[in-house]
């Protein structure tokens, strides 16, 4: 099954990079941390799934050493030509990529999965090109976290109405919003052993990184959620308010994240 048209494939280059280029600078350090809890990358073979800007491959790159080898994998490579040459790079839907089975010692996929209708083809994708006893470190959101805790009445409605478009949205296109909520029972079962799981429901304030990537990611899909009939072009402007200010508070949405083992038999 082939994965679906990311929400933000229409996007044009230069919005779209400053969003990725955000969430890097939100998520990053956290992903690094998970990645090397599964133990020494030097000389590893790794692989990641939807590498986004890059950033995560480029660092894999330079821990897996010369002995190691990154493979980059995205439906829409525009933003890897400039990675490093050493990273193999390959553009297209990964369900159908010529990546050998069992050749991977780490598989990395950071919100990919949400956006596919049945991420099971994608994710036994993923476990295929596992070595037994590989890494599978998964970063999912669950937008159904949202909430808009401090600021004026008529910000935090606004808030509300774009979390319900996004939710039908992810919805029309038969996705789930809340997806990182399901994911560790789409792992747990006898082809994979969770090691570690995560969830990530925190507070930030207007003005924060992750504040920012939400309103550029919300001004990037306004007519998407206009269309739902669920929020209006104020309160597209009336959430970019919120989230650019000091004294509104929020939960922008929860991440998942785990650790699990490819099982050996």
């Amino acid at each position: 099954m082939p994965q679906e048209q990311y929400i933000f494939d229409d996007a044009s280059d230069a919005p779209e990079l400053r969003r990725l280029r955000m969430l890097e600078a939100v998520f990053d350090e956290k992903t690094r941390e998970l990645l090397l809890s599964s133990g020494p990358l030097t000389g590893r073979s790794c692989l990641e799934v939807g590498a986004g800007a890059g950033s995560i491959a480029g660092w894999l790159s330079r821990e897996v050493g010369p002995a190691g080898k990154v493979t980059a994998v995205d439906t829409n490579a525009r933003f890897l030509r400039s990675i490093e040459r050493q990273i193999e790079v390959i553009e297209g839907d990964f369900c159908n990529a010529s990546v050998p089975a069992g050749s991977f010692d780490l598989v990395h996929a950071r919100y990919v999965l949400i956006h596919n209708a049945d991420a099971r083809p994608l994710l036994e994708a993923m476990l295929r090109a596992l070595k037994p006893g590989g890494a599978l470190v998964l970063e999912e959101p669950d937008f159904s976290a949202a909430a808009a805790l401090v600021g004026p009445e008529h910000l935090k409605r606004a808030v509300e109405n774009i979390r319900q478009a996004m939710r039908e949205m992810f919805s029309s296109r038969g996705m789930n919003y809340a997806f990182g909520g399901d994911l560790p029972g789409l792992i747990a079962d006898e082809f994979a052993s969770i090691v570690t799981l995560q969830y990530d429901c925190s507070v930030h304030p207007g003005s924060s990184q992750l504040a920012e990537m939400m309103r550029l990611s919300t001004v990037a899909l306004e007519d998407k959620y206009v269309q739902t009939g669920c929020a209006t072009a104020t309160d597209i402007a009336r959430y970019g308010e919120f989230a650019q200010s000091t004294d509104c508070w929020g939960v922008y949405y929860a991440t998942v994240r785990l650790l699990a083992r490819k099982k050996t038999h």
